[in-house]
C-alpha cells in the first residue's frame, strides 16, 4: 500500500515532467522546421536574386551598358550588324513613363507615306539589330521606327523585363508617331523578345488606334515557361526557383517575370497577326508559335513556317520568301 500510495503520489508530478518534456520536443521540432523553412525560402530568395542579375540586369564584362550576362553568352561575337539604311533619318527621344529617357531612329522613305514600322529587337541587342529589316521597309515605302527597348542600345534603364515594361514603352511610341502623322498605319514587327513585345504591346487597353497588324517571329509564349523550360533541363525545381525570381523580379524592375505573357496577350489583340516561326529553333521551340497562333482570337491571323531556320533566323534562312509574306501582310493591313 506504501509503494502504491507513493507511485500514486508521484503520477502528477511525472506527468507534468512528461507534459514538460514533450512541449520541449514539439516547440525543438517547429523551431527546426521553421528555421528550415526560413532557410529554404532565404536560399529561394537569394537564387532568385542571382537570377535576375545574371537575366535581367544591364551591363557584363566590366562594361555598365553591355546587355546581362545570359544575353552576351547567347550571342554570337562573330556576327556583324547591318548597316545604317541609307536613308533619310532623324533621331528621337522620349520620356518613358517611369522617367528614363528612350532612344529612336526615324527612317523616312523617298516618296510621301503614311505606312509606318516599328522595329523590335531581341533580348540582349539593339535597334542596331534590326536595321537591315529598316533597309527593306523603306524601299518599300514605309516609314520605319527602330526603338532601344529600354536598358538597351542608347536607352536608359537598368534592368531588361522581357516585354512587360517595354510594351508600354512601345504604346508610347506610336502615340509620338500620331503626333507627327496623324493618318498613320503602323505595323509592329518584332524578333525573339521584340516578337514578344509586339504582342504585349498590341494586347494593352492604351495602344494607339493607328496600330494596324502584328509581325511577330521567333516570339516565345511567355518569359518564365522559356526559363523554365531551360532550368528543366538541366534538371534544376523550376517551379520552386520561379518563385524566388518572380519576387526578385518585381523588387527589382517593379514587374514579376511571369507577367511577360505574350500568350495572354495574344488572346487580347485586336489586330490582324502575323506569326512566323523556324522549325530548327533550340531556343524558343515551333511549338511555342502554335500555341501563340491557337491562343489568338483574330480572324485575320496568318502562319509563316520556315523549315530549318534556327532561332531568329527566318528571314536569313529564305529571305525572298519571307519578305513576300511579310510586305503582302503588311500592306494589306495598312491600306
Amino acid at each position: 500500500g506504501i509503494g502504491d500510495g507513493a507511485r500514486q503520489r508521484h503520477q502528477p508530478h511525472e506527468s507534468g515532467q512528461m507534459k514538460t518534456l514533450a512541449t520541449i520536443v514539439v516547440t525543438s521540432l517547429v523551431t527546426t522546421l521553421l528555421l528550415a523553412a526560413v532557410s529554404a525560402g532565404a536560399l529561394l530568395y537569394v537564387v532568385g536574386d542571382y537570377f535576375v542579375d545574371l537575366a535581367l540586369a544591364r551591363g557584363s564584362g566590366g562594361d555598365p551598358l553591355a546587355p546581362p550576362v545570359i544575353a552576351t553568352s547567347l550571342s554570337d561575337p562573330n556576327v556583324n550588324l547591318p548597316e545604317k539604311p541609307q536613308a533619310a533619318s532623324e533621331d528621337w527621344t522620349l520620356r518613358s513613363f517611369d522617367g528614363l529617357r528612350l532612344a529612336a531612329t526615324h527612317f523616312s522613305p523617298a516618296a510621301p507615306s503614311h505606312r509606318w514600322v516599328v522595329l523590335l529587337h531581341g533580348y540582349g541587342r539593339s535597334q542596331e539589330d534590326t536595321w537591315d529589316y529598316a533597309a527593306a521597309y523603306i524601299e518599300h515605302g514605309y516609314h520605319v521606327l527602330t526603338p532601344d527597348l529600354r536598358a538597351s542600345g542608347r536607352s536608359e534603364g537598368q534592368y531588361v523585363t522581357m516585354g512587360t515594361l517595354e510594351s508600354r514603352d512601345v504604346s508610347a511610341w506610336l502615340a509620338r508617331i500620331a503626333e507627327v502623322d496623324p493618318e498613320a498605319r503602323v505595323v509592329l514587327h518584332g524578333v525573339s523578345m521584340g516578337a514578344a513585345t509586339a504582342l504585349l504591346a498590341a494586347g494593352r487597353s492604351d495602344m494607339p488606334a493607328s496600330l494596324a497588324a502584328v509581325i511577330e517571329d521567333s516570339g516565345y509564349t511567355s518569359a518564365e515557361d522559356m526559363f523554365v523550360r531551360k532550368m528543366e533541363s538541366f534538371n534544376l525545381p523550376a517551379d520552386l526557383i520561379m518563385r524566388g525570381v518572380n519576387y526578385m523580379s518585381r523588387e527589382k524592375t517593379g514587374v514579376a517575370l511571369s507577367e511577360a505573357s505574350a500568350l495572354e496577350a495574344a488572346r487580347r489583340t485586336k489586330v490582324p497577326t502575323l506569326f512566323i516561326h523556324g522549325t530548327s529553333d533550340l531556343l524558343v521551340p515551333y511549338s511555342m508559335m502554335k500555341e501563340l497562333a491557337a491562343a489568338s482570337r483574330v480572324p485575320q491571323k496568318e502562319e509563316l513556317t520556315v523549315e530549318g531556320a534556327w532561332h531568329a533566323a527566318t528571314k536569313a534562312k529564305d529571305p525572298e520568301n519571307y519578305y513576300r509574306h511579310v510586305f503582302t501582310f503588311a500592306d494589306r493591313c495598312t491600306n
